[in-house]
């Protein structure tokens, strides 16, 4: 069975050479050498890690969990240490995370996480993914103005002034100007909401901020929860 490629992001050098001694035991997984976040997040090709380890307490961790969501191939990014708040994991999810693992995990739940985000799964608290499934099955049975509004709703802060930038018929490269942040940041924000409200382009997403006629089926994938 092929090895799954780990790549670990976090500011904490003593948390990154604990998790790359105590993974690295797995004959399962392939950790990346690569300790700074920049490099990691850069890489491409087959040395790109398939899933990608998220240090909560890491400054910008939502904002580096959308850049990671952004790449090609997208990683699924499972986020270590986080706290048990409903609304904080529900954030993470949105912001593009494919596994939230609370502090109070051990190394046998962590390595399970990696194993069922790399499947395509889900790996979250309970009490977030009963939030998750209501909100999707809300969201999905809805359409018209309020259904637009409420998606719109429910994108992060960021994306949702990319989105109006996108609207007002700006491109990258001036979003970028205006929110100062790179065009590969706004890439990274716009595939995340692109993938999130299921539209294929900016036109639909422009039709989704004007007028909100758009009704958004959520894909249904299988969710664990976290023991």
């Amino acid at each position: 069975m092929p090895q799954i490629r780990v790549g670990i992001l976090t500011e904490n050098r003593l948390l990154w050479e604990g998790l790359f001694r105590i993974l690295g035991a797995d004959s399962g997984l392939a950790l990346s050498s690569a300790a700074n976040p920049e490099a990691l997040a850069e890489m491409h090709g087959a040395e790109a890690p398939e899933v990608m380890l998220l240090d909560a307490q890491m400054t910008g961790c939502l904002e580096w969990c959308t850049r990671v969501a952004g790449q090609e191939p997208r990683p699924a990014t499972l986020i270590m240490g986080a706290p048990l708040h409903e609304d904080w994991a529900l954030e993470a999810l949105r912001s593009g995370a494919r596994g939230i693992l609370c502090r109070s995990a051990c190394t046998e739940q962590l390595i399970k996480a990696i194993r069922v985000v790399h499947e395509g799964q889900i790996w979250a608290p309970n009490q977030s993914v009963a939030r998750a499934l209501d909100l999707l099955s809300g969201l999905s049975t809805r359409s018209g103005a309020n259904a637009g509004g409420a998606l719109l709703h429910h994108l992060t802060r960021r994306e949702q002034e990319v989105v109006r930038y996108v609207a007002s018929g700006l491109s990258n490269r001036e979003i970028g100007e205006r929110m100062a942040i790179s065009e590969a940041t706004v890439k990274a924000h716009l595939t995340s909401t692109f993938r999130k409200l299921s539209v294929r382009g900016r036109t639909q997403l422009a039709g989704l901020w004007h007028d909100g006629t758009r009704p958004w089926v959520p894909s249904q994938r299988a969710i664990p929860r976290e023991s």
